[in-house]
């Protein structure tokens, strides 16, 4: 189903985020105050529950001073071990 494709490339995406913040050694609390958003957006898009927009998305890796090919290998790395 399409409805299920989505959800699984958020959870993807999002476990991918998740990896590289931890890879940094920055806590959700500091992405949240280095990008102005609420306390509980990080959790959200780690976890997979929001869609990300581009804008959002380039932000995060300035954050975490990755780039997008870093970014699409975890991605990648992260649907292999899916189940």
């Amino acid at each position: 189903m399409a409805g299920d494709n989505r959800e699984d490339d958020r959870r993807v995406l999002g476990a991918a985020l998740r990896e590289l913040r931890r890879r940094v050694g920055i806590t959700q609390k500091e992405m949240t105050e280095r990008e102005g958003l609420d306390d509980t957006y990080v959790s959200r898009v780690e976890h997979g529950r929001i869609d990300v927009k581009w804008t959002t998305l380039v932000r995060f890796v300035e954050v975490l001073n990755v780039d997008l090919h870093q970014l699409a290998d975890e991605v990648n790395r992260q649907r292999e071990e899916r189940p």
